[in-house]
Order: structure tokens, then sequence, then C-alpha cells
């Protein structure tokens, strides 16, 4: 115990040395007071005594710490009270000036309160100190009231640890930067009336506790969350207030189910709607909701709501079927935590459209272990990162707009991913980045960085991914186009960039690196400053019918200062066929007009060439326009077209429209203006055959033709209805049959099928068309039918093709658990990457399969201990099945357990003794020992320990506990006491102690060990076994039946007890047994007498040596004792 005080008698009035202070009530006066350190209720009662402090400690009357301005001075703590069980209220005093002497649990707190029982601290001030307020720890039964914590220095304000039964109220934390209230790994504590207006970081921040009851407090944070609840479980919040920032809980099951979270908890005034474990179907969130939390939830709508302010604004998490439209997210910038909506586990149809995100500092959108989830036609205007992905598979997003970002679309170990048609425009990074991905497919989007040109952005950038398809996507004015890596581990592979235009790169448009089985081919790379592409280290390319349009600088002469494309380290084909790529500034000669240059074109790095490179770009500038169709009027022929889907710069102005009754007859065309859509021909007759195409004009000229279509006018087109297989089918096998009717007022000439968007097929004039070899997943089959005159019909019919079984892991319990009950809760997860699961199936063990519908976990009884199996199948709808299995042990008896050495009672003039025990545990294995000395921590001990010496005892009684604790958390304690005693320097005694082993190494027990002055012991089931004798040399005689006996010489006239080493008895052979028999009873009676005699004799003397010993030694217990 350590107490300073700062009187000093400097010769002024009595007044001068008090402080007066002022709480917003009348003034008082403040002793000033050094550091107050109390380590032990000893300390409590010395002090207090000395100090003059009203109380004796009792709950009646507690001992009172009041009216003191106590400055630390820079000491760990103002005040620091530890290892007491006194009543003690501390209150009216301000605590200043702690700081840090070193690193101290505590330290520079105004007060800490460690392994403290029935303490009340109320009214106090906390100011400038190092770290903090209040810190509680390993206390119970404690009450914090009324007291504020301020000060620029403060880091928290109050923190408890592994605390129970303690309430928190009426307190106010005005700090400048730090947390409000910090409580971990503690239970049954009530935080109620509080008030922590906004510090830096978490306001309230919950961890790893139990049975909270959080009411009626005022949080704030600056950048954080108001109130963080970590693994918090059986917890409750009622009429919470939280400002500025949101509430945040752990996502991951089982913490969230225990916690109740009602709407009269608000953020900015707003209610916080939590749903949990339920079917919502039907239902949507209020539209007043400040913050929606969706935890184990199937069906429920968050629909029409607006967020601002701070991060987290909608969580789900272990849901399915959740649909969210139409939000407004705004201003969400913590530059820590600011997701706008944060979802983690989700599975089995999760829609996120029409949703609108501006100024959100982080992230937009964050998916963690998805699966099934769809994002498209949202809005990101200002978002850092508007879509991470990680972990999980199945996620596609379409059609989404997002402006100003850092990274557009972040995945990283993601597999199966659909992103087209998207349109990032703005960014800093990337627009697309992934990381560890599988099957990833990435077409028809549109990727612009922002007008700085980046030299360290991408358009794409894909890392140690597998499965890649690039296709139709244009990337332009960025720092690179599009990079794909490895790295010396894993390289980036089956990678297949097709048809994309990648233009005016501050870099190089396209960088492929440490990467395999590469397939690049018709691309455009245009006035790129760097390559158009660049190999490094890349096996297995080809480089195919690409077109290369000054790159590098390059213009229409040839330069090796400005080649196009290079390749390092790499193998790379750049022709197939007769036919490479195209040059714009190797185009010639081509004396033979066969539209390919006469000489090779140098690939910059290397001695490789395009050996046939194309005289002609092999990319459209301009395409045909798009969805070209003709219809055949009574009296008219309808076209309808829609605008080219690429146009290189934009130039485009108008159409074309060829007419002809003749497929070889003479054309006659009209120009149509870029905004039409549709073309009436009138001027036509009735029953005459007409032939159409059309080209878009732009200002290099006409482009790409479409098809030549056929009309002719009248009144009845042919009808097509497809009777099999149904809208929405699910087919079992890669065998459809397709089966239709048809009818025409005239006759249908032509049935014309296609699958999948491909080539028509003739289909003859039959009704049924059989496909064969199909790919497992969706599928279209259009059916077109023409009559006579070339009017047309057709239908479409979409079904999925499911040859595989579904994926189904057992999340919880995992192979090879331990449990210490017999109801096993068993958690699963489940995927079919082309339909969907219809039901899972579960059993124990041989029992019977129980039907558990879509539900992703169940409680099953194993009912005994032991080894069980649990299986879990699923069924996809296509009636494919998958099942896994795990074994679990149940061990639901504690270990058993004894200290075998010293016996209960034992009493020992030496500070050493070495403690030995048994353990064992019958139905797993044991995991740790504990081992207490007098309710203090001795040490922890690994599972395979027997012993262990415990030094410098004190003389006195002493209680020892050991504890054993198995692998499935059961415990069993062992407890005796002993005693060490004074030595009495006549009777030295010394124990000797040891352990008996067979030549194998395993423990002999039975075997008697004789010393040569009387004393014995037996050897325990161990092997172990001790003697106490006074000193001296000794002889020990160690016997067992069916062993060797074996002698042992000891000198023991030294201090300290003598413990051996392993002592090894043979076991005797049957055939010495028998031959020591025979020539026994061939001996005479003269020599049976005389052994006979050898043998009485020294027995006779040796009981002699025994009673004068026990009679020395009882003289000498009567001389000590008197």
């Amino acid at each position: 115990m350590v107490l300073v005080l700062a009187a000093v008698d400097l010769g002024l009035p009595a007044s001068s040395d008090m402080v007066s202070h002022e709480r917003g009530s009348p003034a008082r006066e403040l002793s000033p007071s050094g550091p107050i350190r109390i380590e032990s209720d000893t300390d409590f009662n010395a002090t207090a005594a000395a100090e003059g402090w009203p109380g004796n400690g009792s709950p009646d009357s507690p001992y009172i710490i009041e009216n003191l301005d106590i400055d630390a001075n820079g000491a760990d703590n103002a005040v620091m009270i530890s290892n007491t069980t006194y009543d003690f209220i501390i209150r009216n005093c301000i605590m200043r000036g702690a700081g840090s002497n070193g690193y101290r649990i505590g330290a520079g707190m105004g007060i800490l309160i460690d392994n403290v029982l029935n303490g009340t601290i109320e009214s106090n001030e906390f100011v400038d100190n190092l770290n903090g307020g209040i810190y509680l720890r390993n206390s119970r039964k404690m009450i914090v009231r009324n007291c504020t914590v301020s000060g620029d220095e403060g880091y928290i304000g109050l923190v408890g640890e592994a605390l129970q039964e303690v309430r928190i109220e009426d307190c106010s934390f005005r700090l400048s930067h730090g947390n409000g209230i910090f409580v971990s790994s503690s239970s049954s504590i009530i935080l109620k009336n509080n008030h922590i207006p906004r510090p830096l970081e978490y306001g309230m921040s919950i961890r790893s506790s139990s049975d909270m009851l959080l009411q009626e407090n005022t949080i704030g944070s600056g950048d954080r969350f108001s109130l963080l609840l970590y693994m918090v479980v059986n917890s409750r919040m009622y009429s919470n207030r939280l400002l500025g920032t949101r509430l945040s809980v752990s996502i991951f099951p089982p913490f969230f189910g225990t916690l109740e979270i009602p709407p009269n908890n608000t953020v900015d005034g707003a209610p916080i709607y939590f749903f949990k474990n339920g079917d919502f179907s039907g239902e949507r969130v209020p539209l007043d909701a400040g913050q929606v939390i969706i935890l184990n939830v199937t069906g429920l709508e968050v629909a029409g709501l607006r967020f601002h302010g701070s991060g987290n604004a909608v969580t789900i998490s272990s849901s399915s079927g959740i649909l969210l439209d139409s939000n407004i997210y705004e201003g969400i910038d913590s530059p820590v935590y600011s997701e706008a909506v944060i979802i983690a586990q989700t599975i089995d149809g999760l829609v996120i459209r029409n949703q609108s995100m501006t100024d959100i500092g982080i992230y937009g959108i964050d998916l963690i272990e998805c699966n099934d989830v769809r994002i498209e036609e949202c809005m990101f205007e200002n978002v850092s990162t508007p879509i991470r992905a990680s972990g999980g598979g199945n996620l596609s997003v379409w059609n989404n707009t997002m402006n100003g970002s850092d990274q557009g679309v972040r995945l990283e170990r993601v597999e199966d991913v659909l992103l087209a048609s998207n349109h990032v425009k703005g960014f800093s990074s990337a627009g697309m980045y992934a990381n560890s991905c599988l099957k990833l497919n990435v077409t028809n989007n549109t990727l612009t960085g922002d007008d700085n040109l980046h030299d360290g952005s991408s358009g794409i950038r894909i890392v140690t991914s597998k499965d890649i398809l690039l296709s139709e996507n244009t990337v332009e004015r960025a720092g690179r186009g599009i990079v794909i890596s490895g790295d010396l581990f894993i390289l980036s592979s089956g990678i297949r960039v097709f048809s994309n235009i990648i233009r005016d790169m501050n870099g190089t448009g396209l960088e492929i690196i440490m990467s395999r089985d590469c397939l690049v081919r018709s691309n455009l790379f245009f006035n790129n400053s760097a390559f158009g592409t660049s190999l490094s280290d890349v096996e297995n390319a080809t480089m195919l019918s690409n077109t290369f349009i000054a790159n590098n600088g390059a213009g229409e002469e040839y330069s090796t200062l400005t080649i196009q494309a290079s390749q390092q380290g790499s193998s790379c084909v750049w022709s197939v066929d007769g036919r490479g790529n195209h040059w714009s500034d190797w185009t010639s000669p081509d004396e033979d007009l066969d539209g390919i240059v006469d000489l090779p074109y140098l690939i910059f790095g290397s001695t490789v060439y395009d050996e046939y490179p194309v005289t002609e770009p092999m990319f459209t500038f301009l395409s045909a326009p798009s969805s070209f169709e003709v219809l055949s009027g009574r009296d008219s022929v309808e076209l309808h077209f829609s605008r080219p889907v690429f146009d290189l710069d934009g130039s485009f102005y108008g159409y074309l429209v060829f007419r002809s009754t003749g497929e070889e007859g003479n054309w006659t065309s009209m120009f149509l203006g870029s905004s039409r859509t549709m073309f009436l021909d009138e001027d036509v007759e009735d029953g005459q055959v007409y032939h159409y195409y059309m080209r878009a004009l732009n200002r290099y000229g006409e482009g790409n033709r479409t098809r030549i279509l056929t009309a002719v006018p009248d009144s009845s087109p042919p009808a097509v209805t497809i009777i099999s297989p149904e809208e929405g089918a699910v087919e079992g096998n890669a065998e459809v049959d397709v089966s239709w009717n048809m009818t025409d007022n005239i006759g249908v000439t032509e049935v014309l099928i296609s699958l999948d968007g491909g080539a028509m097929m003739d289909a003859g004039l039959g009704t049924s068309f059989h496909l064969s070899n199909l790919t497992e997943g969706p599928h279209s089959v259009r059916i077109l039918v023409f009559d006579a005159l070339m009017n047309n019909a057709s239908a479409i019919v979409n079904f999925t093709v499911d040859i595989s079984p579904p994926g189904v892991v057992i999340l919880q319990p995992r192979n090879g658990t331990v449990l210490n009950m017999t109801v096993i809760h068993v958690r699963w997860d489940g995927t079919d990457d082309v339909s969907k699961i219809s039901r899972y199936l579960l059993k124990l063990d041989d029992g019977p399969w129980s039907d558990m519908g879509n539900s992703t976990e169940a409680d099953v009884d194993a009912g005994s201990p032991g080894i069980h199996v649990v299986r879990l199948k699923a069924v996809d709808v296509a009636g494919h099945e998958y099942t896994a299995a795990v074994e679990v042990l149940v061990d639901i008896a504690p270990p058993e357990l004894f200290i075998s050495y010293p016996p209960d009672g034992y009493s020992t003039t030496s500070s050493t003794v070495k403690i030995f025990w048994v353990a064992y545990d019958r139905d797993s294995a044991m995991a740790s020992f504990e081992l207490r000395l007098d309710g203090e921590l001795v040490g922890e001990l690994p599972a395979g320990a027997s012993n262990h010496t415990l030094t410098g005892l004190t003389v006195g009684s002493h209680i020892l506990m050991l504890s054993g604790r198995d692998i499935a958390g059961n415990m069993r304690t062992s407890i005796i006491s002993f005693e060490v005693i004074e030595e009495v320097h006549e009777a030295e005694l010394v124990v000797i102690s040891g352990r008996i082993v067979d030549s194998d190494g395993n423990p002999v027990g039975g075997a008697r060990i004789e010393s040569g002055t009387g004393e014995g012991a037996i050897s325990d089931s161990g092997g172990y076994f001790f003697i106490e004798m006074e000193r001296g040399i000794v002889t020990l005689t160690i016997t067992r039946k069916g062993y060797k006996d074996v002698y042992i010489n000891i000198d023991a006239r030294y201090d300290g007890n003598e413990s051996l080493d392993d002592i090894v008895m043979e076991k005797e052979r049957e055939e010495d047994n028998d031959s020591a028999l025979v020539e026994l009873f061939r001996s005479n009676t003269y020599c049976q007498v005389c052994c006979g005699a050898l043998i009485i004799v020294p027995i006779f003397l040796m009981l002699l040596g025994l009673l004068a010993r026990s009679r020395s030694r009882s003289r000498k217990r009567r001389e000590y004792e008197e």
C-alpha cells in the first residue's frame, strides 16, 4: 500500500491547503492528496485507520473516501485499489494527473479497480489523465454513478474488463478523442442513462460479453460507430439514442440470435429496425427507418427508404429471399467504416436493384461470403468502391452506373461472376478489380477513367484468377486498359480476351503478366501511349485477328521505336492458318493482293514475328444497325431497327435503307435520320416479294450491312407455340426434345430453330427437334416459322439443364469436434450452380432421414456419449443429390483426477514439495491442468503433465487445488491440505521418491520397496513410490512377484529430498522359476535346514533393529512435542 498526500506545512493558514470546487452544486472544499494505492484488505484497514476514513468496510458501514483533489503527479493512477473485499465508497473527488512509468494494465487511468468486490464510485470528476478516467478489472458488484470524465489527453472514458454484476449509470464522458465506454469479457452489466456526446472513435464498445442491459443512453461517435456489439449474447437495448453514427452488431451466428433491439432505439431520432430469426415474406421495412438490421431472415423487402450520415445503414446476414429496391443513401462518408449496405453469408436469391448512393466514403455494397446475389440498375455517384464482394459466388452485376469512384467493382475470392453492361466513369484506381477469382465473365461494360489519366489506374485489373472471359468491353482514358497478372506461386490462366475496344490509354492497352493459356482475338487497340499489348512471362498465348492502330506513337510509317506490341519471356503465337493481326504502321507491300503483307511484323523485346500481318483493319469502325427486323403488313412493310452497337468515334448520323424486288435486282436506297427506329414502306404491292437491308452512316462512310430480309404484304402471318419444354422448366439431363404447334393460312414453308441465340438450324417441316450434348445451365430455344410469302412468326422458351449434383458442406460441427453436451447443433451451407436446392435431409448415425426443407440448421440429440456420425443430404430441383458427413465425439463426463502424493494432511519441514497426480478421461482426452496454492494460480500445465514441484513454501497450513480439464471442456478438481512445519534438526528426515517401470517402460504397480532400517512402501498404479526416513546411507530392496529383485544404494546424508530416475525391473522367465524349484527339491535335508537358518536369523536381527529404531523415533517425537 502506498498513500502519498500532497499537504505540506508551508506556514500558511489552514484554508490555504484546501481546494474550492464547483460541479453545478454549492461549492465544497477539497483537500489536496497524492496518489492512493491499496493492494489488500490489510492495506485498506491500515490506510483507513491512518487517514481517518469513516466506516469499517462492512455493507452497513463502508469505508468512505471523499472530498479529495487527488493528483497522481505522473504516477500510474490517482487511485488504485486491488485485491479487496471490503465495501467502500469514493465520492466527491477529483482524480487527475495519471501518467505512465512503463507498461502496466490500467496505467494512465484516473482510477484503477482490480479484483475488487463491493465498491461504489460516485459523483467524481476525472480530468487530464494520460489514458482516460476509470478502469475496472476482474471485479464484481461495483457501482459507477454520476461521474464525469473529461480532458484533452483522455483516450477512453471507462474500461470494464472481466466484470460481473456492475452498474454504470448517469455518467458523462466529454473526451476530445478516443472511446467513451469499452467493456469486454463481462456479464450482468447495466449501462443506463450515460451521456457520451461525440468521441472520435466508438461511443460505446461492448465485446465478448453477455447479459448486458443498455437503457436510455445517449451515445455519439466521430468516425466509427456510436455503439458496437461484438460477440455479445443474451443482451437487451431499450430507448437508447445514437447520434451521428449507427449501431454495429456481430453479423455471424450465434451472436445475433439472442439480442433484443426494439425500435425504441434510434439513430438521429429515426428508429432502428431489427429483424431476426423468422420468415417475413410479404413484409416491408417501415419507411421511417434510421437503420435496418436483418439477421437469419427469409423474404423481407427493404424498399423506398432514405438514409444519410454514417455507415451500416442496412446490415443483412444469414438470410435469403431479401429484396433491396429503390433506396437512397447519401453522405455516408466516415473515414473508417462507411459501408452503406453490408451483407454477409446471405444465400438463395438476394436482389439489389435501383439503389441510389451518393458520397459514400468506402463501400456502397459490401458482400461477405454471399451466394446467388444480383445487383442491377443501381446508380453510384462519388462512392469510393460502389461494389465489393469477398468470398462466395454466383454473383451478377448488371447495368449499373458508377461515377467518380476509386474502384468501381472489387472482387476477392469470388466464383462464378457476371459483370455485364455496367458503366464505370471517372475511376482513379480501377474500373473493375478481381483477385483470386474463378469463372469471371466481364462483358459489354464501358469503363472510362478520370480526366487526370492516373498512370497507376487500370480499366480492368485481374490478379491470380482462372477461367476469365473479357468480351465486348470498351475501356478508355486510364493509365492502362486491361491488366491480367499472376505471381510467383499462382498464375492467372484460362484467359480469353475477345472483341474489346481499348483506346486512349496513358500506358499500355492490354498487359498480361505471369499467366498462361491466353487467347486474345478480334480486339481493337487504338491510340494507346505505350504498347497496344505487352506480354511478360506468359505461357501458351495466342494473339489473333486484332487491330493495332496508332499505339506507342506509331504513325503510317514503320519505326523500330514505335513498335505496337511487346513480348518478353513469353511464348506466343501471332498468326494462325496464314492470318495474323492488322498493324496500322505495316500495311504494305502486298504484291499478290491476298490481303497479307509480304513481310512479317517484328514484336518488340523478342525475335518473334507476326508472320502474316493483315493489310486491312479487322475491326469494325461502324457496325450495322442493330435489331434489324422486317414485318409484312396488309398493304405495307415495316422495318424496325436500332442504333449501331459500335461507332468508333461517335460520328454516327443516319441510316440508308436498301430495297429490291429481287435479290440480284436493282437496289434503291433512302436516307433516314439517326433518331429513327422504324420505317414504314407503303409503296408496295400486295403479294410482291420485297428484299431489304440497311447500313449506318458516320464520317467514314457506310458501315457494315445488315442481313437481307424479305417481306410480302400479307394479312395472315403464321403462328407457332412451343409445347415442350415448358417455360422455366429444369431438365435433369443433357438431351432435350423440343416440340411445337404451328399454323398458317397459306401454309408453313420453312421452320428454323436456334439454341441460345446461335445460328438458325433447319428443322424441316416437322414439329419436334432433338437437342443433345447440352451444357449445364440456362438455355433458350427460338422457333422461327415462315409461310410462302415469307411472313414469319417466332416463339421462345427458356429452360435450364442441370446435370450436376448440388454441393453441401457441414459448417458446424466440424469433423472431429468434441462436445460436452448430447444435443448437437448442426449448421450447413448448400449450393447448386445451375438450379437450386429443393430440400435437405438430415440423419444421425443409422437413424432415419429427417426432411429439413430449406432450413440450414437444426439440433439433433445424440442421446449418449461416444462417437456419432451426422449425415446431411442436399437434393436439387432436378433430383440430383449429394451427402456430406462428419464425426462428433460426445463427452459429458468429467475426467478422473486425484493427487497421489502428498496425501491429504501431509506435514513436512521442507519448503519444496513435489506434487504427483493421476488423471485420465474415459471418453476423450485431457486438455490441461490448473494448479492453485492457497487460492493463487501456480501454473497452467499441459495435458501430459503428472507432477509439479512447489518451491519457496512458507511455514504453515496450505491448501492445494488441482483442476483438470478434458478437451470437451469438462473439469474435475482434487484438493488436499498439507502443512509446512519448522524443521526439527534432531530428527533429520529425507523423502526418497521414484518410479518403477519394466524393461518396456511400462509402470510396475504393487512392487515392495524396503530400506535396511525398516521403512517401506508399495508402488502405485503409475509405478510411483515415496519413503520417508532418517538421513544416511541406505540400501533399497525392490521386489515384485514375477520380476527379478533390484538393490539400490543411496547416499541420503545431505540436504534435500532424493528423487530417483526410473528404476527398471526385469521380468523372470518361466524356465528360471522351474529350474530353481528343481534344484531346491534335489538338495538334502541338511542343506534345507541350513538355508532355513540363514533365512530366519537375518529376519530376527532385522526385527530387533526395527524395534530399537521405532523406540528411538518415539522418544524423539515425544521430545519434539514437549
